[in-house]
């Protein structure tokens, strides 16, 4: 393989663990995000109570 192709993989490599770190990120925000989500709805329906 010529160097050119060497450095390509490399940075390939580097993106796709850049990729799964954000998907990571995403994933675990929109978990948050959903738990959120629930705790605003038990509040609203505890506030329908009083």
């Amino acid at each position: 393989m010529t160097e050119k192709n060497v450095s390509l993989e490399e940075r390939i490599k580097e993106l796709e663990a850049l990729l799964k770190e954000k998907d990571e990120m995403i994933n675990k925000l929109q978990a948050e995000l959903k738990r959120k989500e629930v705790q605003c709805h038990r509040l609203e329906r505890a506030g329908d109570d009083y």
